[in-house]
């Protein structure tokens, strides 16, 4: 050990360390034992244990040292250099990237405005192109309506003639009136010629009429012909083809179809001076909004008649036939309000949280004043504003909750995915107390993925393997249908997809969207249980009839679709969809057609939505975007 004796100015540096040694007190400790690491004195170097030790003067040590720390400041000072070299090269970099993206920028823009400019031309170019030909079209439609009024005038008088044939002895008719009735027969020899086996063979007269005689003895009744072709379809004779299925929008024209059939049942096609079809559309929430088309088009017996509605709400059609209603008229219709264009109006939005814990939210359902969210290991629960929010159910980390709906009773149906079951949970005052499962549904199933309440309270539950398997009310089983199914045995093909969501539509029809397969098939029943297509695994005779979805340009063909809601009242299916580059919110009608897409809605751009389901009240749209991990609520009729 040593002891320091410190006295004003006598330390004057390392070279001369004030210390003194502990054993030996008249000596200076100047010598480091690197052994026993620690300063002794020459005295102990010499005679003590350490003369046999490592030791060397203390002088030289601390040069050693010195030299060393020396080193690492250089080191350093290069190092430091380097460093300011990388530096020097990342700016002259940055600022290459800098002039490169101003240079791109303006080529980019230049490029933009000349495609506008571009675009813009062609758009005039069509438009001027259109107009013209919808000038030649008019005109050419003018001359063909002007021949159709002639050609009924000439009919119109003819069938005075015709209706007198019965009653006399011989008829003259106007050469041109027979032509029409029979137009395979365009001259007058080749009628004579149809007729040359008779001795009464149509002859021209010299005031130019066709004299015919009526020979009750011959086995040509061409009175019978001539009678038939002259008589007038009655009322009861038509029928409407399409009104059931048509799909009435706001402001959207509506094609309908009308069939006159005679006494036997056949299409009546012949292009005789036929009753026109007099359509009215009123509607009942506002009588003096009324819609009228008096003109028709016939072809083939096929009346075609294009009609506007101008609200939305119950309607009354009504479809006469000289002043008279037709067979099932005045019909009951449901005109849609027409969706928004561009982006949807938000109503409401909150973020998927409870007491600041943020979860990503899968699945919607709401009844009443309840709105309930679905997520990767619970249930959270929300008032109907969006406001307040509580956990229904406490995370269970061995789950993974995706569907969700309300059955007929209220209760809440969670389906939890790798449980491969369904629990039942009662919600009650869904805000004043914690809810348990009180039932559970297990079987007939693998991993459910999504869950759908029918009529008479029916459950249909889908699985990863495209099945769907029905329930009672009380949870009894049913049957299955599915996707792909073996036509002889009714056993499922086992193809699994995770994403796969069904929805029920306002015709008992189940409607199940697939990602995997990029489209939605539509699943229905016939009318009547007893048919071939039952069978003891599907009892109702659940059968897929048609797909959409996945033919046809964008943006009618589906991208990868998931969530999937029906608005029964006005018949429109919702479709949520997300790919690795896009994700939108798709509209369709009840029969598959394309009516518009939504990315948006106000300020928010869609990024990955997942479920989705429609009020029923207001007929707005619940929206569960899994990574802003919020619940949205937007409007996209226009209800005005």
């Amino acid at each position: 050990g040593i002891s320091p004796e410190v006295g004003g100015d006598e330390f004057i540096g390392l070279n001369h360390l004030p210390w003194k040694c502990n054993v030996h007190a008249d000596f200076f400790a100047d010598r480091y034992c690197r052994s026993c690491d620690e300063v002794i004195c020459l005295h102990c170097a010499a005679i003590s244990e350490h003369k046999r030790h490592d030791w060397d003067d203390t002088n030289v040590i601390l040069d050693q040292h010195r030299r060393r720390i020396d080193g690492c400041v250089e080191a350093t000072d290069v190092l430091c250099k380097r460093f300011e070299n990388w530096i020097a090269v990342l700016e002259y970099s940055l600022k290459s990237l800098k002039q490169s993206y101003d240079s791109t920028s303006k080529r980019i823009d230049a490029r933009y405005r000349k495609i506008v400019n571009d675009a813009t031309t062609r758009r005039n170019e069509l438009l001027r192109t259109a107009e013209s030909v919808y000038a030649r079209e008019n005109e050419a439609l003018s001359e063909k309506r002007d021949t159709l009024k002639a050609v009924q005038a000439t009919l119109g008088a003819s069938l005075a003639f015709a209706r007198r044939f019965l009653a006399a002895d011989s008829v003259c008719l106007p050469t041109e009136t027979l032509f029409l009735l029979k137009p395979s027969l365009t001259r007058l020899d080749q009628l004579q010629t149809f007729y040359g086996t008779y001795d009464q063979r149509p002859r021209a007269s010299d005031d130019g009429l066709l004299v015919v005689e009526n020979d009750p003895e011959s086995d040509l009744d061409f009175g019978y012909l001539i009678g038939t072709l002259s008589t007038v379809p009655q009322p009861e004779c038509f029928s409407a083809n399409d009104i059931n299925s048509a799909h009435f929008i706001k402001d959207k024209e509506v094609s309908l179809t009308f069939t006159c059939r005679d006494p036997r049942g056949n299409i009546v096609n012949t292009p005789w001076n036929p009753p026109p079809l007099h359509v009215t559309l009123q509607s009942c929430q506002q009588p003096e909004v009324v819609v009228t088309e008096a003109s028709s088009n016939v072809a083939n017996g096929q009346y075609r008649v294009a009609i506007t509605p101008r609200t939305y709400g119950i309607h009354r059609l009504a479809v006469q036939a000289l002043d008279t209603d037709i067979l099932g008229s005045p019909f009951s219709v449901t005109v849609s309000p027409s969706p928004m264009a561009g982006y949807a109006v938000l109503v409401g939005c909150v973020h998927s949280e409870v007491d600041g814990d943020r979860a990503r939210p899968i699945g919607v359902a709401v009844r009443g004043e309840v709105v309930v969210s679905s997520h990767s290991s619970g249930v959270l629960v929300f008032d109907r504003e969006l406001q307040s929010a509580k956990r229904l159910m406490a995370d269970d980390p061995r789950c993974t909750v995706q569907g969700i709906a309300f059955d007929s009773s209220g209760n809440l149906l969670v389906a939890e995915v790798n449980l491969n079951c369904v629990k039942v949970v009662p919600i009650g005052d869904a805000f004043s107390s914690s809810a348990a499962a009180s039932g559970c549904i297990e079987g007939h199933f693998q991993y459910p993925t999504s869950i759908a309440i029918g009529g008479e309270g029916r459950i249909f539950i889908c699985d990863a393997y495209r099945r769907v398997s029905y329930f009672t009310p009380e949870h009894d089983y049913l049957g299955q249908f599915g996707v792909e199914e073996n036509q002889r045995t009714g056993e499922m093909m086992i193809q699994k997809d995770l994403w796969c969501c069904i929805a029920i539509d306002n015709e008992e029809r189940v409607l199940m969207s697939s990602k995997q397969l990029r489209k939605v098939c539509i699943f229905t029943k016939p009318s009547s249980v007893v048919s071939l297509q039952s069978t003891a695994l599907n009892p109702l005779g659940y059968k897929l009839v048609w797909s959409f979805g996945d033919y046809g340009p964008l943006p009618e063909r589906l991208i990868g679709p998931f969530g999937i809601a029906c608005d029964l009242q006005y018949g429109y299916i919702y479709v949520t969809e997300h790919s690795n580059d896009s994700c939108r919110l798709s509209v369709f009608t009840g029969d598959g057609d394309y009516v518009t897409s939504y990315y948006g809605a106000g300020e928010i751009v869609f990024t990955h939505l997942l479920g989705v389901c429609v009020c029923p009240n207001t007929h707005n749209v619940l929206l569960a975007d899994y990574a802003r991990k919020q619940l949205m609520e937007v409007c996209l009729l226009d209800m005005s």
